[in-house]
């Protein structure tokens, strides 16, 4: 078992790899708000440039989860994803372990992007757009549960 302290300063690590992560997310959807008056090969770049982002951020959320579990001592609950965020979600970090299990189903369709139908990619990109909102209330979370846990 590692000592508390190196979890300390991984998860500060963890914490500010995601902060970028996230403010390159909340850049990516700036743009797509944009994106309404751009050519479609140009709309459909800026929406791969979101998904792609919302991917990595929430898969690269999953290791301060892990850090937080360790630092509370709680590493049984971090072996398994569900679990992890059932913890997660316990702490107030996350506001439903439910979003993220839709927003893992969203990342999965985003990896495995075979669209034809135009309506169906357009669902996609409304979902991440909707999802991203929750992830980025997610680091915003984190960094509020981070500072309480450091003033105790």
């Amino acid at each position: 078992m590692k000592p508390v302290a190196d979890e300390w300063r991984q998860l500060a690590w963890n914490s500010s790899r995601v902060t970028r992560q996230a403010e390159r997310l909340q850049s990516s959807l700036d743009r797509v708000r944009d994106a309404r008056s751009l050519d479609e090969v140009d709309r459909l770049e800026r929406f791969e440039a979101l998904t792609a982002r919302f991917s990595r951020l929430q898969d690269g959320m999953l290791a301060p989860f892990r850090s937080v579990a360790f630092v509370e001592l709680e590493e049984r609950k971090a072996e398994r994803i569900p679990d992890l965020l059932n913890l997660m979600e316990k702490r107030g970090i996350i506001r439903a372990s439910e979003d993220w299990a839709i927003m893992r189903r969203i990342r999965n369709a985003i990896a495995h992007e075979y669209w034809e139908n135009a309506g169906e990619l357009e669902e996609l990109h409304q979902s991440v757009i909707e999802y991203s909102k929750i992830l980025l209330e997610s680091v915003a979370s984190l960094h509020g549960y981070i500072a309480a846990m450091k003033g105790h």
